[in-house]
């Protein structure tokens, strides 16, 4: 090999090794709800103290629509803004309910942003900042609009160093100050104005499939499990007693419905313990 070819061939090496592109970060959450606030009376469906919830959040960092990055006496900050749901998703259930985030025109689907606040605190937030479906169908439109935001803080100022969007989950035992969730309805009215919000705490962060199996009243006499469409390889179960017996699988059609996989029963069927299994 002569060495203009050995050098062409190193600049192709060098030009592969350089086009490598990021992998996205996928985690999922899960807590429980503390406060409702609902003054409108706006809520689509009931939710109370207590109540459970899981997620799951995606962000593609080679689909950042556009940085701001910003230092102040107080620290270092840097936000990254998302346009489509290939780069920023959110997968939310709470009481038998599928919310996702989607895209509407002139709003971000979605941020990361970091505060590397070394006189102040750490911080990490994750918002979907664009519109919302509740099990497929679209909830709130112009000029009404509602998002899902977690907002993790550190005040010794040690979880973070930079304001780089992170590549990794966030480790929950790194943000001991503040694990908070909400989900909110607001209109545009240049404040703007809640409609009502639902506040939890964070208990898990992982990177291990965290999901809650959903259950309606789809119609008449009928029950509908659901799971989130983004995730595969469950299988649902049922048996008669919860401590005793084994559990059988439910042999009715898995139909993708929207954001998820379901299974429509008889009511007359129901009288079981359900779970789903991977």
């Amino acid at each position: 090999m002569s060495i203009k070819s050995a050098l062409a061939l190193g600049a192709l090496v060098v030009a592969l090794v350089s086009a490598a592109v990021a992998a996205p970060v996928t985690f999922w959450f899960s807590g429980h709800v503390e406060n409702v606030n609902n003054p409108s009376n706006a809520m689509p469906f009931g939710v109370a103290a207590g109540t459970p919830f899981t997620g799951q959040l995606t962000y593609d960092s080679d689909l950042i629509s556009s940085t701001s990055t910003n230092s102040y006496p107080e620290g270092d900050i840097g936000f990254y803004y998302f346009t489509t749901t290939a780069g920023y998703s959110i997968v939310f259930q709470i009481a038998g309910h599928t919310i996702t985030n989607v895209v509407i025109p002139g709003r971000n689907t979605g941020f990361v942003g970091v505060y590397d606040q070394y006189n102040n605190s750490d911080s990490y937030w994750a918002e979907s900042s664009g519109g919302l479906t509740i099990d497929g169908s679209p909830f709130l439109s112009d000029p009404y609009f509602s998002g899902i935001y977690i907002y993790l803080q550190d005040d010794s100022k040690t979880a973070i160093n930079t304001t780089a969007i992170p590549t990794n989950a966030p480790v929950l035992a790194n943000f001991p100050d503040q694990r908070s969730l909400i989900w909110g309805a607001y209109i545009d009215d240049g404040g703007p104005t809640q409609l009502f919000s639902v506040s939890g705490v964070l208990t898990a962060v992982s990177t291990n499939e965290l999901v809650l199996l959903n259950c309606r009243v789809a119609a008449a006499n009928t029950l509908r499990f659901g799971w989130p469409i983004t995730l595969s390889g469950f299988t649902l179960q049922s048996r008669t007693n919860p401590a005793a017996g084994s559990w059988q699988t439910v042999t009715n059609a898995v139909m993708d419905i929207n954001a998820e996989h379901t299974v429509t029963i008889p009511a007359s069927e129901s009288a079981r313990y359900f779970r789903l299994k991977k």
